[in-house]
């Protein structure tokens, strides 16, 4: 999407750190006969800012005060004020043609610095563009933050085990996994390599397993008890912590019915006491 549509999909907030407040008056009008729905709001000190960044949700500061629009960079980025300015893009309008006065200006914290004044609207805009993708991205994760956590919730109560392997290591399972495994807890499991309970030609098929995005296959595993396990095990590619993993689903191998017959078979013939 083109910078200026991303500006005018939505309306945005600057605010204008000036002298005169006809200046923030001419820059709303500006803006407005450009198509943008602009709310332009006004201070004339830090204070006068801080208190309008703390009652209007903002999209980018524009500074213009000349020789002190330095000091005022600088006071924004302050740790008392940080927080409120620090994800702000900030522009500064300086009447200046030589790097040597522009850079301290970018060391201090803008974002752009505007000098000539055919410049600002474009300059403007594209801040704001910038602002308004930065902030759909910060809601985007957000919301796939909260969808991690309501997964995790069900992954952690579910009956069915689940592990989540990070180059080749545990990273994280869920109790059913740790039962299934023969663990206490989950401070036992952190950082083993799944391959080490891998049995036999296990191994080398496990190892390539977790390398595929997406797979399913039947493995022999050995618990933390000693025993061996067969198991299916399906893989796809997720999230953890968000870092990039593969996350298990581990289902003990149901024995087919040819095998369960053949066991019944073979208890009905033994000799309860002598086990023959």
């Amino acid at each position: 999407m083109l910078t200026r549509e991303v500006a005018k999909q939505r309306a945005f907030a600057i605010l204008y750190l000036s002298n005169k407040i006809n200046d923030a008056v001419t820059l709303r009008s500006q803006l407005r006969n450009h198509g943008f729905a602009a709310n332009v709001f006004h201070a004339t000190s830090f204070e006068e800012a801080r208190a309008q960044a703390e009652k209007n949700a903002l999209d980018v500061v524009l500074v213009d005060f000349g020789s002190h629009s330095g000091s005022l960079l600088d006071t924004m980025l302050e740790d008392n004020h940080r927080p409120i300015f620090d994800r702000l893009p900030k522009l500064v309008i300086a009447d200046v043609d030589d790097d040597d006065q522009v850079l301290p200006l970018y060391e201090l914290g803008a974002t752009a610095v505007v000098t000539h004044e055919s410049r600002l609207i474009p300059m403007l805009v594209r801040e704001v563009a910038a602002s308004i993708t930065e902030q759909e991205r910060m809601l985007f994760q957000k919301k796939l933050a909260n969808a991690e956590l309501r997964c995790q919730k069900l992954i952690d109560g579910s009956n069915e085990a689940v592990a989540y392997i990070q180059d080749g290591l545990h990273i994280y399972a869920n109790q059913a996994y740790l039962n299934l495994m023969g663990f206490n807890s989950l401070e036992e499991l952190i950082d083993e390599p799944l391959l080490d309970r891998a049995v036999g030609d296990s191994a080398a098929r496990l190892k390539a397993f977790l390398k595929e995005e997406e797979a399913s296959d039947e493995f022999e595993l050995e618990t933390e008890g000693g025993d061996r396990i067969k198991v299916i095990i399906t893989s796809s590619k997720a999230t953890f912590d968000g870092e990039s993993c593969l996350q298990l689903f581990v289902a003990p191998k149901q024995q087919n019915s040819a095998e369960i017959e053949e066991q019944l078979e073979f208890l009905s013939r033994r000799d309860l006491l002598t086990g023959l």
